[in-house]
């Protein structure tokens, strides 16, 4: 529903995730082309008192800014009532082509009808009825739209998570079930249900009338009697993904019950190196690949070969950046003062219980030793309606003031692309320690270690010690307590509670093993800048040519829409 790109509005991670796959399409001239909402009401601003309390603003979206009005002729049933949806299109350029998204729109196409003309205003509506008019203008609505648009010889309809699940039934009843199938693949990407929608037969009988499966038919398709719209994407398509193998393990069992989950394979995450990469990062990349990596990333296994100090002078670039980006910036909570020596440590993502934001707080004497050579820079939103997630974050502001003379915290309000940016390129360890199999892949990692900057994290979705992993313990980074095992997957059906207790015996132990790699290992490497490099480099040469979205991109191309010699060299 979602492409962060630009200025576009985007909620989270699967948005700029959705953005990367477009971008590396537009680099290799893949034959593409994306749908999703406009809109209207923007993104929303998060903005943090200096007790860290959030409150949110948004920003209005003007389309006519950034895209063009396509079409008006779509429309969609809902109610019984034709709902009308105008088609703007945003243009995607690449190396190699542009490629362009479909946004759909109801605003100012239905005249007196108020409720229709803000089904498309806001992202996530938390109103049920409002979320499945969207999906329904999503899912219907979109093929409609590329039709009217000259796109209706597509091989592939690709449904990220289940939001657009109803263009199955949309395309179901313009080939048949087996030919409609055919044309569809599906892409998971949590494993958190709280990320799955589900509404009630009577909701969905209510908006979609005479177009919702029978009681029988919904059954069949997806062994339920409401309207999952992850299983129904999963029936309704002819192959289905997660977005790491550990994911696809945990998706496996979560819905054990539906036959279909047996066919779920998985294919890893990857960002665009060209956007999340520092322009002295680029320079070095162009040295290491003769200017190759742009079109073959696999190229950049090569960045072993270059100097140390090169390495250490670019990342010095990118440090004293962050530097004054903290000092300067009037969204940034936090008043100590930025060292250039001290190992710097980010963790910036959307803040919510599974990721744990805290738990470097969970041994806290042992932090005010630290102090001395670690600083710690936090960002990310809590969603407006996740109060547990607001609660963490007031919780870092609590340890922020009572560590003050003690360890250098800021907090960046607002967290976007742009601070992304900064963080993900001027720390010195990239941090991640989310409860155990509820991270489906995470990306942030990913944009760091494309920046010579090494992990310390959970071993969970794409940080893993295999061959389809970016783990290689004191090589890429570090990992933080356990392995993940069966046991641990089979937990996620077992109630709160026991969960609960799993989740804070792991805490405790995680901890420590975080202090421990920390103080004897991690912080000895990063004070003997001979040895810090190699694992700087390591990060880089081992990841960057794996976590890339241009090999996402191939891979989807290959083993989903079964498209060959399209793939660039």
């Amino acid at each position: 529903m979602e492409f962060g790109i630009e200025d576009m509005v985007y909620g989270g991670g699967l948005g700029i995730l959705a953005g990367d796959f477009i971008k590396s399409c537009a680099d290799l001239a893949l034959p593409v082309v994306g749908v999703g909402l406009l809109y209207n009401d923007g993104n929303f601003h998060q903005e943090l008192s200096e007790d860290g309390v959030q409150t949110e603003r948004y920003e209005r979206f003007y389309p006519e800014k950034f895209m063009r009005k396509v079409t008006n002729d779509v429309s969609v049933q809902i109610e019984g009532r034709e709902v009308k949806v105008g088609v703007w299109q945003f243009n995607v350029k690449g190396e190699k082509s542009t490629v362009p998204i479909l946004y759909l729109d109801t605003n100012g196409q239905n005249s007196g009808r108020p409720w229709d003309e803000k089904i498309c205003s806001k992202l996530y509506p938390a109103e049920q009825y409002e979320r499945l008019t969207q999906e329904h203008v999503l899912g219907t609505g979109g093929v409609q739209a590329l039709e009217v648009l000259g796109y209706d010889k597509l091989e592939k309809y690709h449904m990220n998570e289940g939001h657009a699940a109803l263009l199955g039934l949309e395309l179901i009843s313009k080939y048949g079930f087996d030919e409609a199938r055919k044309k569809i693949v599906f892409t998971t990407h949590t494993c958190v249900p709280a990320g799955i929608d589900e509404f009630s037969r009577s909701l969905g009988e209510q908006v979609l009338r005479e177009n919702f499966p029978s009681e029988k038919e919904l059954y069949d398709l997806t062994g339920s009697n409401n309207l999952n719209m992850m299983r129904l994407a999963m029936a309704l398509s002819s192959q289905s993904f997660g977005v790491s193998k550990i994911h696809e393990q945990v998706s496996k069992h979560l819905f054990k019950d539906f036959p279909r989950i047996k066919e779920l394979y998985s294919i890893n995450n990857g960002v665009h190196l060209p956007t999340w990469t520092a322009p002295e990062v680029q320079k070095l990349y162009d040295e290491a690949t003769n200017k190759n990596w742009r079109q073959n990333p696999e190229s950049l296994e090569n960045v072993l070969q270059l100097s140390d100090n090169a390495v250490l002078d670019a990342h010095s670039v990118q440090k004293r950046n962050l530097g004054e980006f903290l000092r300067n910036d009037k969204r940034v909570k936090g008043s100590a003062e930025f060292s250039e020596d001290k190992l710097t440590i980010g963790f910036a993502r959307r803040f919510t219980a599974y990721k744990q934001a805290t738990l470097v707080f969970e041994q806290i004497d042992r932090l005010r030793k630290l102090g001395k050579d670690v600083q710690i820079v936090f960002s990310g939103k809590a969603h407006p309606r996740d109060n547990g997630g607001k609660e963490i974050i007031k919780e870092v502001f609590n340890y922020m003031k009572e560590l003050e003379n003690e360890v250098s915290i800021w907090f960046v309000e607002d967290y976007t692309v742009e601070v992304a940016k900064y963080l993900t390129r001027g720390v010195d360890l990239w941090l991640n320690n989310p409860q155990r199999c509820l991270e489906a892949s995470g990306t942030s990692g990913m944009k760091a270690a494309a920046n010579f900057i090494p992990q310390l994290s959970i071993i969970d979705g794409w940080w893993t010690p295999d061959s389809l992993g970016g783990l290689i313990e004191g090589v890429t980074g570090w990992s933080i307590g356990r392995h993940p095992t069966e046991a641990d997957i089979f937990a996620l059906s077992k109630s709160q509670d026991f969960k609960d207790h799993l989740h804070a015996i792991d805490a405790r132990n995680d901890a420590e093993d975080f202090y421990n790699k920390l103080e004897n290992v991690i912080i000895p490497r990063f004070k003997d800048k001979t040895e810090w490099v190699k694992v700087m480099k390591g990060s880089a040469a081992n990841n960057a040519p794996k976590f890339n979205s241009h090999r996402m991109a191939k891979e989807y191309f290959e083993k989903a829409y079964k498209i060959q010699n399209t793939c660039g060299p």
